[in-house]
């Protein structure tokens, strides 16, 4: 599994950022010590799972799996926010839903998570939509599940405030979508990185 997320993470670094890339930072709080953090080449999507009854904390870069979804499913929601898609809600709803499961312990999104995502399907693609047309959100919080808007951060002092303020940093402007789900027990969070032209597909991960 770690060879898989080298790799991928490896591959988009070498096709996006071939001179002097930016790095981004992600936290998650009261894991089974104080915090725990992964930085990562901007420009990546990342999800965190926080299991807050086991404090554990899983993270998954592109949405490498980590005992989570099929491969398959994971890769097509990975792609989909790369192509910059737009316009079929349908798509856009299991892309965040199977996005937001990538660092989860479940197979498929759980249906409470998907009925939460498809009741609030209008503000999601409007906060999503606004944010890959523009790199700037149309916020919502609702039934468990927030979208917004974190500004990109260039110096250390912005940097640790936004790290503090919302758990990541980067280089880029980035929307967060998370939900609380089995009954508040896990939270899952999606980091989006706003680039401003389409990026390629990642290709299928390499086999164990």
């Amino acid at each position: 599994m770690l060879r898989k997320l080298v790799a991928t993470m490896a591959l988009a670094t070498l096709i996006f950022f071939p001179s002097e890339p930016v790095a981004a930072t992600y936290k998650c709080d009261n894991p089974p010590s104080k915090e725990a953090l992964i930085g990562v080449w901007a420009g990546n999507s990342v999800s965190i799972t926080q299991n807050r009854s086991e404090r554990t904390c899983q993270f998954s870069v592109n949405n490498a799996p980590v005992g989570s979804p099929p491969e398959a499913e994971l890769l097509q929601a990975v792609n989909f926010f790369r192509a910059r898609a737009s316009g079929d809600s349908s798509a856009l709803i299991r892309s965040v839903g199977f996005s937001l499961m990538a660092a989860a312990p479940v197979r498929d999104i759980p249906p409470d998570v998907l009925q939460r995502l498809e009741d609030n399907r209008i503000q999601l693609e409007r906060c999503v939509t606004s944010f890959l047309r523009s790199g700037d959100g149309a916020p919502f919080e609702s039934s468990g599940i927030r979208c917004r808007f974190i500004p990109m951060s260039n110096e250390p002092t912005q940097r640790q405030r936004s790290l503090e303020q919302f758990g990541a940093e980067s280089n880029f402007n980035q929307v967060e979508i998370s939900i609380e789900w089995d009954n508040d027990r896990m939270v899952s969070r999606l980091f989006l990185p706003f680039v401003a032209q389409p990026q390629l597909p990642l290709p299928p991960l390499l086999q164990r």
